[in-house]
């Protein structure tokens, strides 16, 4: 196996496993063993997911806005996320 990045609250990820998986997603926070992920869409910013870390890929680093924002606690809505998401998709 080899060596994983290390997650960040900001980064991008795909889910590995379950229902969402290869669903794109933000990092809201990071733990040593789980992170709260969001995208906008099926799971709000008000409803955000638990995800275990080995059941997530890292995808990207995220915007500095969007990193900033979150390190911050600036106030973000859903479809700032969305749009985030799909702009990091399409690149």
């Amino acid at each position: 196996m080899g060596i994983r990045r290390e997650i960040k609250a900001g980064d991008f990820v795909t889910s590995t496993s379950g229902r969402d998986k290869n669903r794109y997603y933000v990092v809201m926070t990071a733990g040593d063993k789980n992170v709260e992920i969001c995208d906008g869409d099926l799971h709000k910013l008000n409803k955000q997911k638990k995800k275990n870390i080995k059941h997530i890929k890292y995808a990207g680093d995220g915007e500095k806005t969007l990193t900033k924002k979150i390190e911050c606690g600036e106030t973000m809505t859903d479809s700032e996320i969305r749009r985030i998401l799909k702009t990091f998709r399409e690149s």
